[in-house]
């Protein structure tokens, strides 16, 4: 076994939303694209909407329920659209990057800030939840995440950590007692594990 677009502790396979990938045993597992469906189309339900869909499902959001999604690639935009489809009342995006929070805002329909805007999100995100916290978080972002400058370093640069906990943190302290945290982000060993 193994998981396209991982390190070699994983398989070693290149690029899991690349345009070619070599796939072992393709004759078991794979299915067909069917003729009428555009590749680029196909890629979506096979990775980033069931991914980010199972996200908000995990959160067992009820009518009404406040809902964060860090991160808003490919996986944080579908768990965001997923939570309204659920009966969140409000989802709210976080992320750094204007294009993705544009396309957050236009795609999914979400309140959104860039947390570098921001002394610190978290007290932002109570603020703006009556100081109570989300119903559901919901991590698309894993060990890659940017917004704490000593822990990119010790991560990216030196391979002291297995990578940034930023998001996840954040998650953990933006929700509300008894919430849930659902974490599609991928978190990984350091690199010599």
């Amino acid at each position: 076994g193994g998981i396209y677009g991982y390190s070699h502790t994983c398989g070693g396979y290149d690029g899991g939303q690349a345009e070619y990938v070599r796939v072992p045993f393709a004759d078991v597992g794979p299915g067909l694209i069917p003729d009428w469906m555009d590749d680029e189309d196909a890629v979506l339900p096979t990775d980033a909407l069931p991914t980010g869909s199972f996200g908000a499902q995990l959160g067992d959001i009820t009518e009404g329920d406040p809902v964060v999604v860090f991160g808003a690639g490919p996986v944080g935009l579908f768990a965001a659209r997923s939570a309204w489809f659920m009966g969140a009342g409000r989802v709210i995006v976080i992320d750094h990057l204007e294009y993705r929070l544009e396309k957050a805002r236009s795609f999914a329909h979400a309140e959104t800030y860039n947390f570098t805007e921001y002394d610190d999100i978290v007290v932002h995100l109570k603020k703006i939840t009556g100081f109570l916290g989300a119903d559901l978080a919901i991590d698309a972002v894993g060990d890659e995440a940017d917004g704490n400058f000593l822990q990119h370093v010790t991560s990216a640069k030196l391979k002291l950590q297995g990578g940034s906990p930023v998001a996840l943190n954040w998650a953990i302290d933006s929700v509300r007692k008894g919430a849930t945290i659902s974490v599609m982000g991928a978190y990984g060993p350091i690199f010599s594990a």
